[in-house]
């Protein structure tokens, strides 16, 4: 049995003229084209009122966040308590003493010194000699006995200079200056760059520059 070609000629000659029409290679590419125009431009009208929608968004300064934050209770963590600049960065500076691998950073030429001034309980003369392995095999145990004791107490940093004299690391001071000055000299380029970031008083210095230009440009003429 001969089977039928679905596109054959007489097939298609046999329909109605106006299913001919639609049926149309031009008139059924026209169609699809017209229904992907339609989507794009609903997605360009969706994505333009949402870019209005943040436009508009009025954003809290920075004394608003703050009476918000003063007033915020904090439910995950009620034991909770702010930290001042002072301590916080004493725990940082404690937080990487305690590390291993602070000490594993440190130049051999470095290390003595640095072992005698925050650990003085451990130096002894005969280390003078000592290589940076022998002296980190010294330390590392220090430090582990270190949080095996000071981890049963009550408050770790008040009594962590019983073991070690961690404002005498010279070595971490000198470290934390070096990055400091390394990010002051990033932002100087950045601003020279003019990436400073645009706020309220930048663009009142704007206007108001814009203003004596037009005065000036007044007078001149």
């Amino acid at each position: 049995m001969k089977q039928e070609r679905l596109y054959d000629p007489e097939i298609i000659q046999s329909y109605p003229e106006t299913v001919q029409k639609q049926a149309e290679v031009k008139n059924t590419s026209k169609k699809g084209t017209t229904s992907r125009d339609r989507i794009l431009m609903k997605e360009r009208v969706q994505d333009a009122e949402e870019t209005k929608v943040r436009s508009r968004k009025k954003f809290p300064s920075i004394e608003e966040l703050k009476t918000k934050a003063s007033n915020t209770q904090v439910d995950n963590d009620r034991i909770w308590n702010h930290i001042d600049e002072g301590r916080a960065e004493m725990q940082e500076d404690i937080d990487t003493l305690r590390r291993a691998g602070f000490w594993r950073t440190i130049p051999a030429k470095d290390l003595k010194e640095q072992v005698q001034k925050v650990f003085p309980s451990l130096w002894k003369d005969e280390y003078q000699n000592a290589t940076k392995k022998k002296l980190l095999e010294i330390i590392i145990p220090h430090l582990r006995d270190m949080e095996t004791e000071l981890q049963a107490r009550d408050d770790f940093y008040s009594t962590v200079s019983d073991y070690m004299k961690w404002d005498k690391c010279t070595y971490l001071q000198e470290r934390k200056k070096l990055a400091k000055e390394s990010f002051e000299s990033k932002r100087n380029v950045f601003k020279s760059c003019g990436t400073t970031i645009a706020d309220r008083e930048r663009h009142q210095h704007s206007n108001m520059n814009m203003d004596e230009e037009d005065s000036d440009s007044e007078e001149e003429n």
